[in-house]
């Protein structure tokens, strides 16, 4: 934060720290302490400055390095925040054993990403963590925004969906649905509506899980290596449901017909085509944007209605490059 308090992730809050990325500079080594100590100093001087909402706190710790054990600094500052740490080992050289230790010791998640893996598939745990806070079924409301389609000012509403047959309970989605302000004002009365839907979205989420839930988070997100085994008898493969996977295993295709890596779960039906395929097909099909897939028998991509082009990216009715980005 550059204020050195927490910044809300509204608009604004969003824009601005968009604006302090792009003016980042890379420069300097790898410092485990320092950025845990700046961290804690960010959570200090907000609760100072009443600028946090009082919710969970969560940091998350990224890196490709090596560096000296920050253990000592966050025991000693965290007993005040007992901020969860999510941390994520990019890379073949970066250091393992320590974010993980990290996430270990703090109620968190530890993954390793391979240099070049699905980032943001690999960061699912840390939603994961966070929905199973919502598994009571609020209903959170969006800013309201004006609609690109001339139906003017909305809002959404959405809610997360739940297969609560499993413990934890799996997230599955986003349901949401989009609201005209009219409507809004005219249930709720123009003057209290906006303070109606800020209260209901801003009301903490109550996160309880064992040590057996964290686990299992854990194992979906990167398999038995990522566990803490601190949960006792808890068995966390027993736990992920019939399907469930993670793809983390980019080395490894149907093509080879070998055995699935243990870090590529499946737990019933045929493995699903990993969300990074090694460079076998271009563009990796744009596996995370649901528009198209690896046929890993050829080498080419099978595209999703609406898209075609050999890697998929290009939208139904237009002209495209033969490879539409890299």
């Amino acid at each position: 934060s550059r204020s050195g308090v927490l910044t809300r992730a509204n608009t604004d809050g969003k824009c601005a720290a968009k604006n302090f990325i792009r003016g980042l500079s890379a420069g300097g080594g790898t410092d485990f302490t320092a950025g845990f100590r700046e961290a804690f100093d960010v959570l200090d001087a907000s609760e100072d400055a009443r600028e946090t909402s009082g919710c969970q706190k969560v940091i998350i710790f990224l890196t490709d390095g090596q560096a000296e054990d920050p253990s000592a600094l966050v025991n000693e500052r965290n007993r005040d925040h007992n901020a969860h740490i999510f941390s994520f080992s990019f890379g073949a050289g970066a250091n393992t054993d320590i974010p993980k230790s990290l996430a270990c010791a703090n109620n968190g998640v530890w993954q390793h990403i391979e240099a070049n893996g699905d980032i943001v598939y690999a960061m699912g745990s840390y939603y994961q963590f966070f929905a199973s806070g919502l598994s009571s079924g609020s209903v959170r409301w969006s800013e309201p925004y004006e609609s690109f389609s001339g139906l003017g000012p909305l809002a959404t509403a959405s809610m997360p969906v739940f297969d609560r047959d499993h413990s934890p309970p799996q997230f599955l989605g986003i349901a949401a649905v989009d609201i005209g302000m009219c409507s809004i004002f005219e249930e709720w009365g123009g003057t209290s509506a906006a303070g109606i839907m800020l209260e209901r979205s801003q009301a903490c989420a109550a996160i309880e899980l064992s040590e057996c839930d964290m686990d299992v988070i854990r194992f979906v997100a990167g398999g038995s290596a990522s566990t803490c085994g601190n949960a006792g008898n808890c068995n966390p493969s027993s736990k992920v449901p019939d399907g469930g996977y993670t793809c983390s295993a980019h080395d490894w295709t149907p093509a080879d017909q070998g055995p699935v890596p243990e870090k590529h779960i499946v737990t019933g039906g045929t493995c699903p085509p990993p969300c990074t395929d090694g460079g076998v097909c271009p563009n990796q099909c744009f596996l995370t944007l649901e528009q198209g897939y690896c046929d890993y028998s050829v080498g080419e991509c099978r595209c999703e209605k609406g898209w075609h082009g050999n890697d998929c990216g290009c939208a139904e009715g237009a002209t495209c490059a033969e490879v539409t980005s890299t």
